[in-house]
């Protein structure tokens, strides 16, 4: 009764765009679901973001990064983490 929750009826193909922070889940109401769902989640940030782990919870993937090359407290610059445009000069 504290929380006003959103909810939205996806269709595949659909797309939800959200600010990470948002506590969010993802449910099939009451019922079990009846067949698999695949996702996906993409992130990204503009060419000055610095990759900096927010706690132990992101531990796992903090130690992946890293062992490709992923410096804590430097621009994203990893093969896993690729620059999709890049920002014109001004």
């Amino acid at each position: 009764d504290r929380h006003e929750f959103a909810t939205f009826a996806l269709e595949p193909g659909d797309c939800l765009v959200f600010d990470l922070r948002t506590l969010h889940r993802a449910s099939a109401g009451s019922r079990p679901l009846d067949k698999t769902i695949h996702r996906i989640a993409l992130r990204f940030g503009n060419q000055d973001t610095v990759f900096q782990p927010r706690g132990p919870w992101t531990k796992e993937i903090t130690d992946y990064l890293v062992n490709l090359g992923q410096a804590v407290g430097a621009k994203l610059d990893c093969p896993l983490l690729p620059r999709v445009w890049e920002r014109p000069e001004a």
